[in-house]
């Protein structure tokens, strides 16, 4: 079947051909346009032909990995069965999940919902439309906290993961008409997303923070990496075989410097995203070029023309907007910067937005907990800065609205931070001559253009302009600068690594939204106390379990971003740590369970970091270097 996106290939061809001369034999040309017709048939047919078999090539591959994995799983089923010892389970661990690895690059971008099954945090759980039904962790990482549990390994426990993943397998091998799935632009989406996921969580210890066996597996990834790319050798040769033989070399490079690595916390991921990582993600999307194999436009979290993923532009801000109505633009953005400051959004006349977000601190107030309208209390919780928080699915720090317009609202609205009215703001700014003006440009399409979503969205578009991805950071890790000292370059490998900050601060956004999707945000529970007094209590503070009503949230908050982390003092969600040392120590002793206080929910690991002066001196920093306010000079005019 030829489809109409097949028709405008032929015709295009059909010009391309013509256009090489200025006039022809109009008798002939019937005759010369049927053969070229013809000849762009014939390949169209090949390139089809091509295509089919390229799939069934894939799911080949496919089918071997799952009987590859399916069989590591059932012999180490085998040997559990035969209580065989600690140390052999761990070793068959190892190679039934270097198998995944090699396998992960198809199912985590074509099966994402089993991907989260079995590979999922072991953690409990729940899905936001039933928050009272409690789903316990299962998966690999739940099976790799019972084999590496200290003492004799619980044996039946062992045999219920393994239970659970079979059944998994079980699933996937039994998919229906899967073989369409692996078309070409989906294919090289697949390639660009692993490397995506590899930087951001495959080298941090996200999906193996027990065992650590992290480095072995981003090696896995990526042979297979070279394996399913290799299937596509027959589009890869004559003039473009130099190209492949470089991203040949690259991985091969890539591995080397993996297979190098000593130990998981002495490996330099710096060195690897920068000299490795990043040019084989610039390559594999000139590939993707070149191929012609770009996926139809879309929204996206990430750009399809952004190399890798610290590239200026990798991210699409309005991804995190729902429609075209919401997007960004200079307009908005003007008129945003406008209502930003201006007192008539409160009640009173006497608060705007910039009162407790002032961009001189960082779109914070510099206090522990923001003040209350009275100016005498306080609403309870830290302001947070407005840097990249267009830049997550969820706001506030209990999560309780999806988008920054209703973020806006909600603050406008609540009596102890604004106590304005939207809709009586925008008849009161109707009046207004000037303003009308600004909104009629801003929203040229609206019969009436000062509204509560218009304000709302404008203020709105304003906070999506505060980006920050130009610091001493990006600029070394793009190549664009080389200044980056010795105990920075550390203190940057061990928030990947021996730290574990970036398990939940995940790079380069360095905030909760998950990759390599990025598209949800994470909240974490960290036992923070109520104050660093002595002994400590627990803050009775309770997140958001407030909004969602779950167990699993309770005493839980958002993950903020650690961007312009320097200049955003106080921290944590109420405001008790002064500095980054403080922060650091607690996350060292274990959050709450190192002072005695953690709730039993606790998400963040509860064992001691044991990092050593230098390295949390180091640690600091490297967060240091993620300070970049130069996007307010843009939008300050």
């Amino acid at each position: 079947m030829i489809l109409s996106r097949d028709v405008e290939w032929i015709g295009a061809g059909v010009n391309r051909y013509f256009s090489r001369f200025k006039s022809f034999d109009i008798k002939k040309s019937s005759v010369t346009c049927a053969f070229v017709v013809l000849i762009l048939l014939t390949t169209f047919s090949f390139r089809q032909n091509q295509e089919v078999d390229r799939r069934k090539a894939v799911d080949d591959w496919y089918c071997r990995k799952l009987d590859t994995l399916q069989s590591a799983m059932l012999r180490l089923e085998s040997m559990s069965r035969a209580k065989a010892s600690q140390g052999d389970l761990k070793q068959q661990f190892l190679r039934m999940r270097l198998s995944f690895k090699r396998l992960s690059i198809l199912t985590d971008y074509f099966n994402i919902y089993h991907t989260k099954l079995w590979n999922g945090p072991a953690i409990p759980r729940i899905e936001d439309d039933s928050p009272h039904r409690i789903i316990e962790p299962h998966g690999f990482q739940k099976l790799e906290e019972i084999i590496w549990e200290d003492g004799e390994v619980d044996q039946p426990a062992v045999l219920e993961e393994m239970k659970y993943l079979l059944s998994v397998v079980d699933v996937l091998k039994a998919e229906p008409d899967r073989v369409n799935k692996f078309r070409n632009p989906e294919m090289w989406d697949a390639f660009r997303q692993h490397l995506v996921r590899l930087s951001s969580l495959g080298i941090s210890g996200f999906d193996s923070p027990v065992a650590l066996l992290s480095i072995d597996e981003a090696d896995a990834g990526l042979s297979g990496l070279l394996e399913l790319t290799e299937l596509y050798s027959p589009e890869l040769c004559c003039d473009r075989a130099a190209l492949l033989r470089k991203l040949k070399k690259e991985i091969a490079d890539s591995r080397s410097f993996l297979k190098a690595a000593k130990s998981f916390d002495s490996f330099d991921r710096l060195t690897f995203l920068r000299e490795y990582i990043n040019p084989l993600a610039d390559r594999y999307r000139l590939l993707t070029d070149t191929l012609g194999y770009q996926l139809p436009a879309g929204r996206r979290s990430l750009n399809q023309s952004a190399g890798n993923i610290f590239a200026k532009a990798a991210f699409d801000i309005n991804f995190y907007s729902p429609n075209q109505r919401y997007q960004v633009t200079d307009e908005r953005i003007v008129l945003g910067k406008k209502l930003f400051s201006d007192k008539r959004l409160s009640g009173t006349g006497t608060r705007s937005c910039a009162s407790c977000h002032q961009p001189s601190k960082a779109f914070t107030d510099g206090l522990p907990k923001a003040l209350s309208l009275d100016n005498v209390n306080s609403v309870g919780r830290n302001t947070p800065t407005l840097w990249n928080a267009a830049f997550q699915t969820k706001q506030f720090y209990d999560s309780r609205q999806t988008m920054l317009e209703f973020q806006v609202s909600d603050v406008v609205h609540n009596v102890q931070e604004m106590k304005g009215k939207l809709d009586a703001i925008a008849q009161t700014m109707t009046g207004d001559t000037a303003y009308l003006e600004f909104f009629r440009k801003a929203y040229p399409a609206d019969a009436v253009p000062v509204s509560a979503f218009t304000i709302a969205n404008a203020v709105s578009s304003y906070i999506r302009s505060l980006t920050s991805f130009d610091s001493k950071f990006d600029r070394y890790i793009r190549k664009e600068s080389a200044q980056f000292s010795a105990s920075e370059k550390n203190g940057f490998n061990l928030f990947m690594g021996k730290a574990k900050c970036g398990t939940c601060h995940f790079t380069p956004l360095f905030n909760g939204l998950t990759p390599p999707q990025f598209s949800e945000s994470e909240s974490e529970v960290l036992g923070v106390p109520e104050s660093t007094g002595k002994p400590a209590k627990l803050d009775q503070d309770s997140g958001k379990y407030k909004f969602s009503h779950a167990t699993v949230h309770l005493f839980a908050f958002k993950t903020p971003t650690l961007r312009n982390i320097a200049l955003t003092a106080p921290y944590m969600h109420n405001g008790i740590y002064r500095t980054l040392e403080e922060v650091v120590d607690f996350y060292n002793d274990g959050g709450g369970a190192g002072l005695g206080i953690a709730p039993e929910n606790q998400t963040l690991p509860t064992d001691k970091l044991n990092l050593t002066k230098k390295e949390k001196k180091d640690l600091v920093l490297f967060m240091k270097t993620l300070t970049d306010t130069s996007t307010l000079k843009k939008v300050i005019r």
